[in-house]
């Protein structure tokens, strides 16, 4: 059993069985397929990721009124600094300079990926084989088209 499935059923019943993986209403989840997992620890790991959509009161991202407004396209976010972020869509404003070449990012994230580039740093690597990614999104494509990587989806009855 894996440590992450060992550590979920300390906050559930102390097996699996089939009454605590009964759920009422069909849902679909996917989950990344890992060789060796058992179907009734795909269950556990799908009915914890569900029962998050039942908590009560609106979710977290949509607590906050979005009062700012862009001029140019009438976009409405929670905070000043996503405006500002979104505004230069349209400004073409290109604040973040790489030190090492030309290039210059809208973005703080964009330039720091960028940046990896001249370092040489590749922090993803592939589960299957020695290649290593300076974004997470290129790993998981690289493992779906070079290893067949897959997501199981799971049905499950929600209770």
């Amino acid at each position: 059993m894996s440590l992450a499935v060992s550590h979920l059923q300390g906050h559930s019943p102390a097996t699996p069985d089939a009454s605590f993986l009964q759920l009422e209403h069909p849902y679909f989840i996917q989950l990344p397929y890992a060789a060796g997992l058992a179907d009734s620890e795909y269950l556990l790991y799908a009915k914890i990721e569900h029962m998050q959509t039942h908590q009560a009161g609106p979710s977290l991202s949509s607590q906050k009124p979005r009062v700012f407004k862009c001029d140019t396209c009438e976009k409405a976010f929670a905070k000043p600094s996503q405006l500002e972020r979104h505004s230069r869509i349209h400004t073409g404003e290109r604040p973040f300079h790489c030190t090492l070449c030309e290039k210059a990012f809208n973005q703080k994230s964009a330039l720091q990926v960028h940046m990896k580039k001249h370092t040489g740093e590749r922090p993803y690597k592939c589960a299957y084989c020695v290649m290593g990614f300076t974004q997470k999104s290129n790993m998981k494509l690289h493992m779906k088209r070079a290893h067949s990587y897959a997501v199981r989806t799971v049905i499950v009855q929600c209770t």
